[in-house]
């Protein structure tokens, strides 16, 4: 249990700093709707490893890595589209 709970927190932190890193969401002021956010994006890294099992997909840093990307993904849209207040932007790097 404190493994997954760890693990948890730690998947909600990668949630913060990829929403504070980039600049094209927009952030709901609420803050019920920012926490249930977070979980969701955690909750979609989380299942990445046990996706992965069950597909018997060898686990590594490649293949969890596009798991989690492609989950993260379908939950930004499906958070743009159920969340008020959350929304992504068109965003050009300028750099």
């Amino acid at each position: 249990m404190s493994k997954i709970l760890k693990k948890l927190i730690q998947f909600l932190l990668v949630g913060y700093f990829i929403f504070n890193i980039f600049r094209g969401f927009v952030l709901p002021t609420n803050y019920a709707y920012l926490l249930a956010i977070f979980i969701f994006f955690a909750f979609a890294i989380f299942l990445s490893s046990i996706i992965l099992g069950f597909l018997t997909i060898k686990e590594n840093f490649i293949t969890t890595f596009l798991m989690s990307t492609l989950l993260c993904i379908g939950v930004f849209f499906l958070m743009e589209g159920f969340m008020p207040g959350f929304e992504i932007e068109v965003y050009t790097f300028e750099g």
